[in-house]
């Protein structure tokens, strides 16, 4: 029986690594991408509580994901960013029936103020019986707000988030497209207790108690990202490949003579 040398045991299991690196697919996963107007809007709420007034309204505008679909597992992540008008809103609160003592301004920042919010739900499972995924989407808020307490003014930093539910709806799907849509679950969330300036507790929900919410995108179809990562590694490792076929023929050539 003919045994291989060390060495040229280590350079063919080099070669077939490489090789395997090239060839092999990353399973199951796919991804596709879309840009796509959206309808909807989000109220970035400050004020007292019930009864109380305070805040903005943020309308979104433009839709960019990218989706990683495994149909397979049947799992879907989705990852991108909606763009907000305005990213500044200048409020003033009131404290309405129930707290008349109370008064204030804000000024409140959408994101990061740059008019985008990003966004990445992780992977998530897709419901079988209707093929929907469900997500949050984050709006963080921060800013800086002033409260008079029946004549005591104190200031403070606010920094908060408003999370919508939304539903991403899985309409068709093949290895050039996805067909989905996408929109609110609800509209509709409970505000709860985000700051508290001067011994005065501020929530993100207005009048009700509540912030409101609309998101809408009609069908879309997000095409096939193509994937380059596998060619150039293909391309890369070729002359790797050819280098180490050299190699053994030489290693050959030399224990034959």
């Amino acid at each position: 029986m003919k045994i291989q040398s060390s060495s040229t045991k280590s350079l063919t299991s080099i070669l077939c690594c490489l090789f395997s690196m090239a060839v092999t697919s990353q399973g199951a996963l796919q991804d596709y991408s879309f840009t796509a107007p959206i309808s909807g809007y989000a109220e970035i709420d400050l004020s007292f509580g019930a009864d109380s007034v305070g805040g903005g309204v943020t309308t979104f505008g433009t839709l960019t994901e990218t989706l990683y679909y495994d149909p397979i597992a049947q799992t879907l992540r989705q990852v991108g960013s909606v763009s907000v008008s305005p990213s500044s809103i200048s409020t003033t609160m009131t404290g309405g029936l129930f707290y008349p003592g109370l008064s204030g301004t804000a000024n409140l920042t959408v994101g990061d103020g740059s008019g985008e919010i990003s966004f990445d739900t992780g992977t998530q499972y897709i419901n079988s019986y209707n093929g929907d995924v469900g997500w949050s989407l984050a709006i963080p808020i921060s800013g800086t707000c002033a409260v008079d307490n029946n004549g005591r003014l104190t200031t403070g930093q606010v920094n908060y988030s408003e999370n919508p539910y939304l539903i991403t709806d899985l309409i068709s799907e093949s290895p050039s497209s996805l067909v989905l849509s996408e929109q609110d679950l609800t509209g509709a969330s409970p505000g709860g207790p985000v700051a508290n300036i001067g011994g005065v507790t501020l929530f993100d929900g207005v009048s009700d108690n509540t912030y409101y919410y609309g998101w809408s995108v009609g069908q879309i179809t997000a095409t096939a990202v193509p994937e380059p990562d596998r060619l150039a590694l293909f391309a890369g490792a070729l002359p790797l490949i050819y280098v180490g076929i050299c190699g053994l023929w030489a290693l050959r050539r030399k224990k034959m003579d």
